[in-house]
């Protein structure tokens, strides 16, 4: 069963790689905007005291412009780091200029950068994650590394939301038991929220 859910996992990845990186830069920038007018007009996002983010790759919804908005309107933002092969981490910034190229050319807060300490706090917690595939049951497929995976299990309570373009919604994303699911996508044409 493992071996099975992986290949069609893996079969998956490369059909919505292929998917996502057909969408022209001026599209993507479009659809991008879009997303983020959408995902800060939510009650959530404005009732959301801390903000954790992936910093966009490549073809990925762009964040630049929602971490800039971000920190402009006081939000506390956090943005991963990876620290080994098998975890991340989050590390608060204050302004942009605190990220930097890391591994793969992803960029991430630099050493200087504070770890995220839920003992000191406070507020609510909305968590933007990345992913290639999303389906409206919140089941997400990411890239394979179990790094959301992992934190997500240890983490605490936070509103999970998946960013996507409208391509990367499929009818059913093959879910492993340890995969979490996110509580609402945005898309440049709808939030889909989970349970209503």
């Amino acid at each position: 069963m493992g071996t099975d859910i992986n290949e069609v996992k893996k079969a998956l990845r490369k059909e919505m790689k292929r998917r996502r990186n057909s969408i022209d830069n001026a599209s993507r920038l479009e659809k991008s905007q879009k997303i983020i007018q959408r995902l800060i007009s939510l009650s959530d996002f404005s009732h959301a005291a801390n903000i954790f983010s992936y910093v966009s790759y490549r073809s990925e919804v762009d964040t630049w412009q929602f971490l800039k908005l971000c920190l402009d309107r006081g939000k506390r933002v956090y943005v991963p780091r990876v620290l080994d092969k098998e975890n991340m981490g989050f590390f608060q910034i204050t302004s942009l200029d605190q990220l930097e190229q890391g591994g793969m050319d992803i960029w991430e807060p630099t050493a200087a950068c504070p770890p995220y300490c839920h003992e000191k706090t406070s507020g609510q917690n909305m968590m933007i994650i990345p992913g290639l595939a999303f389906d409206d049951q919140g089941k997400r497929l990411g890239y394979g590394g179990g790094y959301y995976d992992r934190y997500l299990h240890t983490f605490g309570p936070c509103l999970k939301i998946g960013l996507a373009f409208e391509c990367q919604i499929v009818p059913a994303v093959p879910c492993g038991r340890t995969d979490i699911k996110v509580d609402g996508i945005v898309t440049e044409n709808a939030y889909i929220k989970m349970g209503g």
